[in-house]
């Protein structure tokens, strides 16, 4: 599992806090998600939330934190973010936990993901957060600047060894232009 270098990250906070603040707030939902139920768990997405909270926090950044959310849990903590959001804010989203890439989509996995296998995409889809619905809800608030960094596990939660798998086999794929105002970060292998 490959996340964020702490170097990458942190340049990154430091150019969002060199950039005057014109907003009317700067809000950040943070999500770490490590007690997997179904799939591998993972060990260091919920500190790497919490130490991406502290220096969002440093640099005035209103941060809803939350650690291992079930399907629930993220939709209800997504939609308080969102009911946060106005138009000229900036919006931070940053998700640290399993991500899978299918049929051209990435997804964002909650904690009680069931464990699935090939032919059962549209299940998958249906209990994980669409990374699109997320940038298109944020955008619909007409923020001035949405910065989404995206700390997804590389390895495919459902891959099979020696069968085919759901989704991609390493992690989340790439995605079509953002709208402008919009910047993306994933965590890359080195």
């Amino acid at each position: 599992m490959r996340f964020l270098s702490a170097s990458a990250l942190a340049l990154t906070l430091v150019l969002i806090s060199s950039i005057p603040s014109m907003a009317a707030k700067r809000i950040a939902l943070v999500v770490g998600n490590n007690a997997y139920a179904n799939v591998t768990p993972l060990v260091k997405a919920e500190n790497d939330a919490v130490s991406v909270s502290e220096k969002l926090r440093e640099i005035g950044f209103e941060v809803i934190l939350q650690k291992n959310l079930d399907r629930r849990g993220f939709n209800q903590n997504l939609q308080n973010f969102l009911s946060r959001l106005e138009a000229g804010d900036e919006a931070l989203f940053f998700f640290a936990g399993h991500g899978v890439e299918i049929r051209g989509q990435n997804y964002l996995l909650p904690v009680d993901i069931p464990n699935a296998g090939p032919g059962q995409e549209s299940f998958v889809k249906s209990e994980a957060i669409g990374v699109s619905y997320v940038l298109n809800e944020i955008g619909r608030r007409k923020v001035r600047l949405t910065l989404l960094i995206l700390d997804a596990c590389r390895n495919n939660p459902f891959q099979k060894s020696g069968t085919r798998s759901l989704g991609r086999t390493r992690g989340l794929g790439t995605m079509e232009a953002p709208p402008e105002g919009t910047f993306i970060l994933y965590s890359a292998g080195f």
